[in-house]
């Protein structure tokens, strides 16, 4: 029973890459996607600039989630000088995990971002821009530059939230579970938001969603290993 539990995860990350692989090269719901939100006419975005997306959600959303970060790092740094003086050595771990996913998500797919040969729709011929539609797997054409443009950056910054399920794992999966993919959806709307605007594909914010699950996935099973550890020493178990 359990062995079959520890490949759910495995299992459906991989099912899941290979759906978004196939989206992304053998389908133009991404093209069709960005459609909606471009104005042929104009030949602009019209919700580029707006301040609901431009303002509220880059701009502001963005400090917010930052300020959640800063908090939990925080948190992180008094535990690691002060362990089990303010809450429990269990409790303790996850704000820890909970800090380094705040760092590991965002940083992990910027760095992605900078390899990337992927432009954004705003800079592409189809939508008013100059250069190339470059699907994830194609190859540059000649005298084109790199996009930089995929996964989607902004998107990440609020996709690490969903680490806080750690703190109901494993004693209440149903809670944890329930608080994941409410905080996961922060990060897809923090996406969805940019798409509007013709800063992403669809793909790029759902790559960045697959990539942060499987991050927080790895982080939960290293905070799983150091639990067990530190029972197995203290003779728990």
């Amino acid at each position: 029973m359990h062995a079959k539990s520890g490949l759910f995860m495995p299992c459906a990350l991989a099912c899941s890459a290979a759906v978004l692989l196939w989206l992304g090269q053998a389908t133009d719901i991404d093209l069709d996607i960005a459609t909606l939100s471009y104005d042929a006419a104009s030949g602009r975005f019209p919700l580029r600039d707006a301040w609901f997306t431009s303002q509220f959600f880059h701009g502001y959303m963005k400090l917010f989630v930052v300020t959640i970060g800063v908090a939990f790092l925080t948190c992180a740094l008094v535990d690691y000088w002060r362990p089990g003086k303010y809450w429990t050595r269990q409790t303790g771990w996850r704000i820890r995990t909970v800090a380094l996913c705040a760092i590991l998500v965002p940083t992990t797919i910027s760095m992605l971002k900078q390899m990337s040969r992927t432009h954004c729709p705003w800079d592409i011929a189809l939508f008013g821009g100059v250069e190339p539609y470059v699907r994830l797997l194609d190859r540059i054409p000649a005298g084109a530059s790199p996009g930089q443009c995929f996964p989607a950056g902004h998107a990440s910054g609020g996709l690490w939230l969903a680490s806080i399920m750690l703190f109901w794992l494993p004693g209440k999966p149903h809670i944890a579970w329930g608080v994941g993919g409410s905080l996961l959806c922060v990060g897809i709307a923090m996406g969805i938001v940019q798409q509007v605007r013709g800063a992403h594909f669809m793909t790029h914010t759902l790559w960045s969603a697959w990539i942060a699950i499987s991050l927080m996935y790895a982080a939960y099973g290293t905070l799983r290993l150091v639990e067990n550890r530190h029972l197995l020493n203290t003779g728990q178990i």
